[in-house]
């Protein structure tokens, strides 16, 4: 579903991916943040399997996060640290330029009307955070 107006230049300058997943498992918001990482254009996702438009490289975790979000209601949180591959998405964001796996913090919400619940998914970019708790990690060895 494509937004009108203000809501989707709200969606658009969100500095988190934002996806909505329906029960179907088929895409129904696709932000801006999520087509410039993925690489996958909004109108491109709109109405797809989620699990298409990663060729099939979608984390079976991720895939497990949607489901109980839609049939339980349940959130679930994951970290590309803890699961080396979550959503295969790489670019211009993350650290050291285009091609670069993005690490992430990957956020699933049911967002639920009546009986009818769907799968909101917010993807945060943590590549730089990651990185310098790398280099303070490595810092604070030396310095023991």
């Amino acid at each position: 579903m494509q937004y009108d107006g203000l809501l989707q230049s709200i969606l658009d300058a969100s500095e988190i991916g934002l996806v909505l997943v329906d029960e179907a498992g088929q895409v129904q918001l696709w932000n801006a943040w999520m087509a410039r990482a993925s690489g996958i254009a909004v109108a491109q996702a709109f109405g797809q399997p989620i699990g298409s438009l990663f060729g099939g490289a979608l984390s079976v975790r991720v895939e497990q996060a949607i489901a109980d979000a839609i049939e339980r209601g349940m959130s679930s949180i994951l970290s590309s640290t803890q699961n080396a591959s979550l959503l295969p998405l790489a670019g211009e964001m993350a650290a050291g330029g285009a091609g670069d796996e993005i690490k992430q913090i990957v956020v699933f919400k049911p967002i639920c009307q009546g009986s009818l619940c769907q799968c909101l998914i917010q993807v945060t970019d943590v590549t730089n955070a990651e990185s310098r708790e790398h280099t303070l990690r490595q810092q604070a060895r030396t310095m023991e």
